[in-house]
C-alpha cells in the first residue's frame, strides 16, 4: 500500500462563550463552549500554544480555510461537517518528519476544551490490485466531555480495463453507445408520429433501457477524465498538493457508475424476459416465481419482525456497552453477520 500526499488533519472549533450560564453559576464557570454548529463555529486565526523549543516564525498557527470540505455525517447528532476549518498536513511518505509534526501538535495543544471534531484524511494506492482507498478516522467531542470515534474507508478501482485485450470493451462500449443513439431516434421518430397516448409500454420501457445505457456510459467517460485530471495534476504539482477531496468526488462518481450498472442488469434482464415469454420454459418460470412471491411475502413479513425485535433487544441490551450494538443500524448489521457466521467473541466477552 502507498500513501498518497498529503495525508491532512483537520479540526473544526467553537467560539468562547456560545452558550449562557445561569447566574447562580456564573461565578463558578470560567467560560461555557457549546456544541458545533455553522453558528458556533470559529473562524478566527488560531495560534499555538508557547512550549520550550517552540519557533514561533516557523510555525505560527493555522489559518482557517474557508472553502467547503467533503461533507462528513458524524455519529453524535448526526451532525454534519462541511467546513474545512483547521487543516495541518501531514508527510506521509516520511514517518521521521510525520512523527515530529504529531509531536508539535501534542506539545503546542493544537487539541484543546474548543476543539469539536477532528478527522485524519488519508488516501492509499494498493499498485497490485490497482484500487485507490480513501478513508476517515474521525473524532467528535461532545460539549458535556464525551468522544465518538467513527472510521469510514472507501475502495474504489483506478481503471476499469487494464488488460491488453482493453480495446474489445472499448469497441463494445462506442458500438453499444452507437446502437443506443439509433434505437433513441427511432423511438422519438415513433413518439412524433403516433403521438404520447399511442406509445406503448414497450417503447416506454427501451426508452427508459437505451437512456440508462447512455447515461451509463456517459458516467464511466466523467470517470475516466476525473482519474486523468488527478493524475495529471499530481504529475505537475507532485506532494505540494492534497487530493483526498478529489478521489472522494472520484469514489461519489464511481458509485453512481456502479449503482446505474446494476440498474442496467435489471432492466436487460427484464429485456431478455420479455422477449423470451412465448417460450414454454419461461412462461412457467415466470409462473412458478408468481405464485412463490405470493405465498412467500407472509413469510417475509413474519421474519422481517422476529429480525427487528432481536436487533432492537440487542440495541437496548448491549447498545452502551458494545459498538457493534450502539445504534439500531449497527445491532442489525451485526445480526445479519451473525447468521452469514461472522461472531466476534472477543468484543461481547466483556458483557457476557
Amino acid at each position: 500500500m502507498l500513501p498518497c500526499p498529503k495525508t491532512g488533519l483537520r479540526q473544526l472549533r467553537v467560539k468562547p462563550n456560545t452558550c449562557n450560564v445561569p447566574d447562580v453559576f456564573a461565578g463558578e464557570v470560567d467560560g461555557c463552549l457549546a456544541g458545533w454548529s455553522t453558528d458556533t463555529n470559529a473562524v478566527s486565526n488560531y495560534h499555538a500554544h508557547s512550549y520550550a523549543g517552540w519557533n514561533s516564525s516557523a510555525e505560527p498557527g493555522w489559518t482557517y480555510q474557508r472553502e467547503e470540505a467533503t461533507t462528513y455525517w458524524g455519529s453524535y447528532d448526526e451532525t454534519r461537517y462541511t467546513s474545512r476549518g483547521y487543516t495541518q498536513l501531514m508527510p506521509a511518505t516520511n514517518l521521521s518528519a510525520s512523527l515530529k509534526t504529531i509531536d508539535h501538535l501534542e506539545r503546542s495543544r493544537w487539541i484543546d476544551n474548543a476543539t469539536r471534531f477532528v478527522a485524519l484524511e488519508f488516501t492509499v494506492y494498493a499498485p497490485a490490485i490497482d484500487t485507490i482507498v480513501a478513508g476517515v478516522f474521525a473524532m467528535e467531542f461532545t460539549p458535556a466531555g464525551g468522544v465518538h470515534a467513527t472510521a469510514v474507508t472507501r475502495a474504489h478501482q483506478v481503471y476499469m480495463y487494464s488488460t491488453t485485450n482493453s480495446w474489445i470493451f472499448v469497441a463494445l462500449g462506442i458500438l453499444l453507445f452507437l446502437l443506443c443513439l439509433y434505437k433513441m431516434g427511432r423511438l422519438a421518430g415513433l413518439l412524433r408520429k403516433v403521438g404520447v397516448r399511442n406509445f406503448g409500454s414497450a417503447q416506454v420501457y427501451d426508452s427508459f433501457l437505451c437512456s440508462s445505457i447512455l447515461v451509463g456510459l456517459s458516467l464511466h467517460v466523467a470517470r475516466i477524465a476525473t482519474i486523468e485530471s488527478i493524475l495529471a495534476s499530481y504529475a505537475k504539482h507532485g506532494s505540494s498538493a492534497e487530493y483526498f477531496d478529489d478521489w472522494v468526488a472520484f469514489g461519489e462518481l464511481d458509485d453512481a457508475y456502479v449503482m446505474f450498472s446494476g440498474l442496467l442488469v435489471l432492466l436487460a434482464t427484464g429485456k431478455f424476459v420479455v422477449l423470451f415469454k412465448h417460450n414454454t420454459k419461461v412462461k412457467r418460470m415466470l409462473h412458478t416465481l408468481y405464485y412463490a412471491a405470493l405465498h412467500a411475502m407472509g413469510l417475509v413479513f413474519q421474519i422481517v419482525v422476529v429480525f427487528l425485535a432481536y436487533a432492537f433487544s440487542g440495541y437496548l441490551l448491549f447498545g452502551s456497552q458494545v459498538e457493534e450494538f450502539s445504534t439500531l443500524y449497527n445491532a442489525m448489521a451485526t445480526l445479519f453477520q451473525v447468521q452469514l457466521g461472522v461472531i466476534q467473541f472477543e468484543a461481547r466477552e466483556a458483557v457476557a
